[in-house]
């Protein structure tokens, strides 16, 4: 829903150090809806809400190459992404 999305982008432009433990329980809920979070303990996906933050990409920006090792999860909240093997 719109106003789900607004609400969910207004949390991740907080400063995590900042946040209200209310506002990690909300973002918790919303959290819950993430399918592939699921074997995720509360107590995780606490610690993810903790940490989250929002980054807006351009347009064919590349965010990681395939040999990177993972130092972040993203999760796209508008917009599309292309995934491309080398």
């Amino acid at each position: 829903k719109k106003g789900d999305l607004e609400r969910v982008v207004a949390f991740l432009h907080s400063d995590p150090g900042a946040r209200t433990q209310a506002e990690i329980a909300r973002c918790l809920v919303m959290l819950k809806n993430f399918q592939f979070l699921e074997p995720y303990s509360d107590e995780q996906r606490r610690q993810l809400a903790g940490i989250a933050i929002y980054t807006r990409f351009s347009r064919g920006q590349v965010l990681f190459n395939q040999e990177d090792k993972p130092d972040a999860l993203y999760i796209v909240v508008a917009g599309k992404v292309s995934l491309h093997k080398t």
